[in-house]
């Protein structure tokens, strides 16, 4: 009897990879965030920034969803989640409350979609869209605690709060998507 891969297939592999890449990414960042908003102010490039990454939010959960011809309810859907994510962008009075929906909600769409994947593979995977919020969420969780302990960086339970709900909208954004296009 052949050994069970723990990966089910290139995709999902790329697709964990890209999800590791970018919690790396986030927790490389935690020293250096301080100075690379001031950085980002001082320039005027923090609304350009956020909007930047608010679209590769709604371009990966979009680009999941589309089929090759997208028919005109998915166009629908997809102009919906874009203005979703700018309200939710133009409403946050906080620019570094913004951070977390671009980062938790890029994580919980790539492992929603890594899950996806293992699934369609024929691996056992429950509820995949719960699982992909509460793998996000959780490291979101770990991320706010790691702050704790560092000297420029605070602990905020809201910042908790905000983790959750980036990886909630993303994931939701992407199964409304693949919804829509059955």
């Amino acid at each position: 009897m052949p050994a069970m891969s723990l990966i089910a297939s290139a995709r999902e592999k790329r697709l964990w990879t890209w999800t590791l890449i970018v919690v790396l990414t986030i927790y490389a960042s935690l020293g250096l965030e301080i100075s690379i908003a001031s950085t980002l102010i001082e320039r005027g490039l923090v609304t350009p920034f956020y909007i930047v990454g608010m679209l590769l939010i709604v371009a990966t959960a979009v680009s999941q969803g589309f089929s090759l011809r997208p028919r005109g309810l998915e166009v629908a859907v997809a102009l919906g989640i874009v203005a979703a994510y700018l309200l939710l962008l133009t409403r946050l009075p906080i620019p570094e409350e913004r951070t977390h929906l671009i980062e938790y909600g890029i994580v919980g769409a790539f492992t929603y979609e890594a899950l996806l994947e293992r699934r369609n593979n024929g691996r056992t995977v429950y509820v995949p869209a719960i699982l992909a919020v509460i793998a996000a969420s959780t490291l979101g969780i770990i991320d706010e605690c790691v702050q704790y302990f560092l000297p420029n960086r605070f602990f905020d339970l809201r910042d908790m709060v905000f983790n959750v709900l980036a990886a909630t909208i993303a994931v939701s954004a992407c199964k409304v998507m693949a919804g829509v296009r059955r």
